[in-house]
């Protein structure tokens, strides 16, 4: 199956080099699919003097989901894409209430995932978000979740990537979160892969947080104002509460439509 594998980067070359593309390589990837967008051309070059993998190095726009963008209309319409932080140190399996290496690649990971895009209709596909074995199922689910942003599956040239959006682009706090409601208003379903998760890097330098302190923003409040924004644009699909830390999240409606037993792949 043909598909790029797009990695949109902020002041992080270290660590995409470290982790992201590590992980890639440890799980079986083609690093020749692979592009790492940039926000300037100032970093791009920064980037091809410190990456020691071989990838694309490529201009995108500051701003995680501007970048999503820019890439979503640089590939040709429907391109299969896989998106991924900078900061991705692992991929993992539910084996019980523990985590432990998956037993597919990445590549078999993708073909999988977009197999069931296309057999359902759904234009996005993604893992679970929490890292840990208990919350995890050994599924797959069909119907409304939430797609987080650290890696996951669309196509290129989609409209819901591309049009008009509550949250700003710029800022891209929240934007995984419009894209989970808006993808599903639009198609009917977005598929997850209940038994694969992330383990990522936290509270790494670069990315969003110096993204939004460089603008004169607290990352914080922005988030806080996109889950709002968002309970406001789908109430009957979401709404906002609070998670420990006083840390503002958004609660979406379960709807299943389907299940796909593990042992059933």
């Amino acid at each position: 199956m043909h598909y790029e594998i797009a990695i949109p980067s902020y002041e992080r070359p270290h660590i995409v080099d470290k982790a992201t593309l590590s992980t890639l390589v440890r799980h079986g990837a083609d690093l020749d699919r692979v592009t790492v967008w940039t926000a300037t051309d100032e970093q791009r070059e920064i980037y091809q003097s410190t990456l020691e993998h071989d990838v694309a190095i490529k201009t995108a726009q500051p701003g995680v989901m501007a970048a999503r963008q820019h890439y979503h209309r640089h590939y040709p319409e429907g391109t299969r894409i896989l998106n991924i932080d900078d900061d991705i140190q692992d991929l993992q399996q539910k084996d019980g209430d523990q985590l432990r290496v998956p037993d597919m690649t990445v590549d078999e990971i993708v073909e999988l995932a977009f197999g069931l895009c296309e057999k359902t209709g759904a234009r996005i596909w993604g893992i679970h978000p929490v890292q840990n074995g208990y919350f995890l199922r050994n599924e797959i689910t069909v119907g409304l979740r939430y797609i987080c942003g650290g890696f996951y599956g669309s196509f290129g040239g989609d409209r819901e990537m591309l049009g008009p959006r509550v949250t700003d682009p710029l800022h891209s706090s929240g934007e995984d979160f419009e894209l989970s409601l808006a993808s599903f208003v639009a198609h009917g379903s977005v598929i997850r892969l209940e038994y694969l998760t992330l383990i990522t890097k936290n509270f790494a330098k670069g990315g969003i947080d110096a993204r939004s302190a460089s603008l004169g923003f607290d990352r914080l409040e922005l988030h806080r104002d996109g889950m709002v924004a968002l309970a406001a644009a789908y109430p009957e699909l979401s709404k906002v509460y609070t998670k420990a830390g006083d840390v503002p999240n958004l609660r979406l409606k379960t709807i299943t439509h389907g299940k796909i037993p593990l042992e059933a792949i």
